[in-house]
Protein backbone atom coordinates (compact mmCIF):
# COMPACT_ATOMS: atom_id res chain seq x y z
CA UNK A 1 0.00 0.00 0.00
CA UNK A 2 2.84 2.63 0.86
CA UNK A 3 4.70 1.82 -2.71
CA UNK A 4 1.39 2.26 -4.02
CA UNK A 5 0.96 5.95 -2.41
CA UNK A 6 4.33 6.88 -3.05
CA UNK A 7 4.29 5.92 -7.03
CA UNK A 8 1.17 7.74 -6.91
CA UNK A 9 3.00 10.78 -5.50
CA UNK A 10 5.64 10.31 -8.10
CA UNK A 11 3.20 10.77 -10.70
CA UNK A 12 1.76 13.82 -9.53
CA UNK A 13 4.96 15.46 -9.31
CA UNK A 14 5.73 14.61 -12.57
CA UNK A 15 2.34 16.06 -14.17
CA UNK A 16 3.03 19.42 -12.15
CA UNK A 17 6.50 19.58 -13.30
CA UNK A 18 5.36 18.74 -17.14
CA UNK A 19 2.89 21.50 -16.44
CA UNK A 20 5.64 24.21 -15.22
CA UNK A 21 7.59 23.16 -18.12
CA UNK A 22 5.54 24.46 -20.56
CA UNK A 23 6.61 27.71 -22.43
CA UNK A 24 4.56 30.51 -21.93
CA UNK A 25 3.89 31.06 -25.71
CA UNK A 26 2.00 27.27 -25.32
CA UNK A 27 -0.17 28.31 -22.49
CA UNK A 28 -1.04 32.08 -23.59
CA UNK A 29 -2.03 29.77 -26.85
CA UNK A 30 -4.06 27.60 -24.87
CA UNK A 31 -6.42 30.31 -23.49
CA UNK A 32 -6.44 31.33 -27.53
CA UNK A 33 -9.62 28.96 -30.06
CA UNK A 34 -8.27 26.88 -32.36
CA UNK A 35 -11.14 27.40 -34.83
CA UNK A 36 -13.51 30.20 -35.16
CA UNK A 37 -16.31 30.01 -37.21
CA UNK A 38 -18.44 32.83 -38.37
CA UNK A 39 -22.15 33.61 -39.73
CA UNK A 40 -20.73 30.02 -41.94
CA UNK A 41 -23.82 29.03 -44.15
CA UNK A 42 -24.45 26.03 -46.97
CA UNK A 43 -27.97 25.72 -48.38
CA UNK A 44 -28.25 22.69 -51.07
CA UNK A 45 -31.42 23.08 -51.02
CA UNK A 46 -34.58 24.99 -49.74
CA UNK A 47 -33.99 24.98 -46.13
CA UNK A 48 -31.59 22.35 -46.15
CA UNK A 49 -27.67 23.02 -45.09
CA UNK A 50 -26.54 25.00 -42.27
CA UNK A 51 -27.32 28.88 -41.66
CA UNK A 52 -25.45 31.65 -39.78
CA UNK A 53 -23.24 29.07 -37.66
CA UNK A 54 -21.08 30.82 -34.88
CA UNK A 55 -18.79 29.34 -32.43
CA UNK A 56 -15.13 29.17 -31.43
CA UNK A 57 -13.64 25.73 -30.35
CA UNK A 58 -10.92 26.09 -27.59
CA UNK A 59 -8.54 23.55 -26.89
CA UNK A 60 -9.32 20.33 -24.74
CA UNK A 61 -13.24 20.78 -25.29
CA UNK A 62 -14.86 18.86 -27.56
CA UNK A 63 -18.00 19.84 -29.82
CA UNK A 64 -20.80 16.93 -30.67
CA UNK A 65 -22.92 18.18 -33.57
CA UNK A 66 -26.27 16.28 -33.51
CA UNK A 67 -29.35 16.59 -35.24
CA UNK A 68 -31.92 14.72 -37.26
CA UNK A 69 -31.13 12.92 -40.88
CA UNK A 70 -31.08 15.90 -43.63
CA UNK A 71 -30.28 18.69 -40.70
CA UNK A 72 -26.96 19.48 -42.32
CA UNK A 73 -24.75 17.93 -39.77
CA UNK A 74 -22.15 16.52 -42.85
CA UNK A 75 -22.38 19.96 -44.68
CA UNK A 76 -21.51 21.71 -41.55
CA UNK A 77 -18.26 18.88 -41.35
CA UNK A 78 -17.38 19.48 -44.88
CA UNK A 79 -17.49 23.37 -44.90
CA UNK A 80 -14.90 23.13 -41.42
CA UNK A 81 -12.69 20.29 -42.64
CA UNK A 82 -12.52 22.83 -46.16
CA UNK A 83 -13.92 19.94 -48.69
CA UNK A 84 -16.78 22.34 -49.22
CA UNK A 85 -17.05 25.63 -49.60
CA UNK A 86 -19.58 27.88 -47.99
CA UNK A 87 -21.83 30.25 -49.47
CA UNK A 88 -21.20 32.70 -46.96
CA UNK A 89 -18.93 33.25 -43.94
CA UNK A 90 -15.53 32.22 -42.41
CA UNK A 91 -13.62 29.70 -41.05
CA UNK A 92 -10.32 30.31 -39.06
CA UNK A 93 -7.99 27.73 -37.68
CA UNK A 94 -5.06 28.39 -35.34
CA UNK A 95 -2.15 25.91 -36.57
CA UNK A 96 0.76 24.35 -34.39
CA UNK A 97 2.40 27.31 -35.07
CA UNK A 98 -0.36 29.72 -33.46
CA UNK A 99 -1.01 31.11 -36.85
CA UNK A 100 -4.40 32.08 -38.16
CA UNK A 101 -5.62 30.89 -41.25
CA UNK A 102 -8.17 31.49 -43.12
CA UNK A 103 -9.20 27.68 -44.76
CA UNK A 104 -11.18 29.49 -48.01
CA UNK A 105 -8.07 31.89 -48.94
CA UNK A 106 -5.63 29.09 -48.45
CA UNK A 107 -4.38 27.17 -51.59
CA UNK A 108 -6.30 23.53 -52.19
CA UNK A 109 -2.38 22.19 -51.73
CA UNK A 110 -2.25 23.73 -48.18
CA UNK A 111 -5.91 23.00 -47.54
CA UNK A 112 -5.05 18.86 -48.39
CA UNK A 113 -2.05 19.24 -46.27
CA UNK A 114 -3.67 20.03 -43.38
CA UNK A 115 -6.29 17.80 -43.69
CA UNK A 116 -3.31 14.87 -43.60
CA UNK A 117 -1.58 16.65 -40.67
CA UNK A 118 -2.84 18.97 -38.36
CA UNK A 119 -6.73 17.45 -38.52
CA UNK A 120 -8.56 13.93 -37.83
CA UNK A 121 -11.52 13.34 -39.95
CA UNK A 122 -13.32 10.11 -40.02
CA UNK A 123 -16.07 9.82 -42.72
CA UNK A 124 -20.06 8.45 -41.95
CA UNK A 125 -19.35 6.18 -44.80
CA UNK A 126 -15.52 4.73 -45.41
CA UNK A 127 -15.71 4.89 -49.01
CA UNK A 128 -15.91 8.63 -49.18
CA UNK A 129 -12.46 8.77 -47.11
Amino acid sequence: MHAELKREAQELLVADACAAALPEREQLLSDQPLLKVAQLSKLYAPGKGCIDIDFELYPGEVLGIVGESGSGKSTLLSCLSARLPPQQGQVLYRDRAGQWLDLYRLPEAQQRLLQRTEWGIVHQHPRSG
